[in-house]
């Protein structure tokens, strides 16, 4: 009998400015995912190693410290936000460069990691000012309204997350046990997460100026071994993807898709499953012709679509590695 041989765990480092929330989130997501042998992950800071005792806690020391450590890891990540920090462009360039180590991957929020939590519940664009309003160190536990200076979500990320009582005893402490309470929305987080970035693609910005903005769910995606893209569109700009252009119109209360077929080969067309929103849970599907869809040819078909508060997706398209949401609107941020 053939014996085969065992692939060894793919070894990574996840380096957590936060030494609370984040750290928190990390382990538990590391307790699920290392069962199956794939990965072997550290995540930094370790409470229970003596040299961790002083945790570096700024973006740019935690790359330098990343960087240092880069060579025992065949990947290394570095999870930081923005809250209260000034040097996020020296971090990114260090981090992106030769310099003191190999280049580390970065999972950046702005203004703080809870706007990755944030999206499990809702897209939302808002441009949070913290992650947590203050008098002096105190957190004032906005969104509970036992503070007269409560912002009720709209300064703070925290206080969104309890005011609309998503996690209403959320905090940034480091027994909140926070992954076993959102790990069943994971996919609406990615979803979100990814509509979130659709709407900043305008901006002529460097990432660390964006806010808001989270890329959490890259990082997420590659341990938890989801490949599927999620790719947002608006109205009138078309999308294409492996060699396929989508592109829908608004006609009225109706709507238009075109698929086009750049690839050298034909597709057989039914294989794009198109799904009419009905609500954010009902999707209808739309029966597609199956039939061929040649190199280089177009196929166009209506559907109605009625939605007077414009604010649903008018549609979703299911590639086989990839899904692609068209909003009604022109791409710009709706509050």
């Amino acid at each position: 009998m053939r014996s085969h041989k065992r692939i060894p765990p793919v070894s990574v480092l996840i380096a957590c400015e936060g030494t609370a929330t984040e750290y928190a989130y990390f382990e538990r997501l590391k307790e699920e995912i290392e069962e199956d042998g794939r990965w072997a992950i550290t995540v930094y800071p370790d409470r229970d190693a003596p040299n961790d005792q002083n945790p570096k806690t700024s973006a740019l020391q935690l790359v330098r410290l990343a960087k240092e450590r880069s060579a025992d890891y065949d990947v290394v990540w570095v999870v930081f936000d923005k809250d209260g920090y000034s040097l996020h462009q020296e971090a990114f360039s260090l981090a992106k460069s030769d310099k003191l180590g190999k280049p580390l991957n970065v999972a950046f929020s702005s203004i703080a990691f809870e706007h990755w939590v944030l999206a499990h519940f809702e897209r939302n664009a808002n441009a949070f000012l913290k992650s947590e309003c203050r008098i002096g160190k105190k957190p004032l536990g906005c969104g509970t309204g036992l503070h007269e200076a409560d912002c009720l979500g709209t300064l703070c990320v925290c206080g969104r997350l309890r005011s609309q009582h998503y996690l209403p005893a959320y905090g940034k402490q480091a027994d909140y046990d926070l992954y076993p309470k959102v790990r069943h929305l994971i996919p609406t987080a990615l979803t979100n997460a990814a509509w979130l970035r659709h709407q900043q693609r305008k901006k002529d910005s460097p990432i660390f100026d964006l806010n808001p903005f989270t890329d959490v769910d890259v990082l997420i995606k590659k341990l938890l071994n989801i490949e599927e893209q999620i790719i947002w569109a608006s109205l009138n700009e078309s999308c294409l993807f492996q060699g396929l252009a989508f592109r829908l119109e608004g006609l009225g209360e109706a709507f238009r898709l075109t698929v086009e077929n750049q690839r050298d080969l034909a597709i057989v067309l039914n294989q794009i499953a198109c799904y009419r929103y009905e609500s954010e849970e009902h999707l209808t599907l739309i029966p597609l012709e199956n039939r061929l869809l040649t190199p280089g040819e177009r196929f166009t078909f209506d559907y109605v679509h009625n939605d007077p508060s414009g604010r649903l997706p008018v549609l979703k398209i299911q590639h086989p590695s990839a899904v692609i949401i068209f909003e009604n609107s022109d791409g710009e941020i709706v509050d």
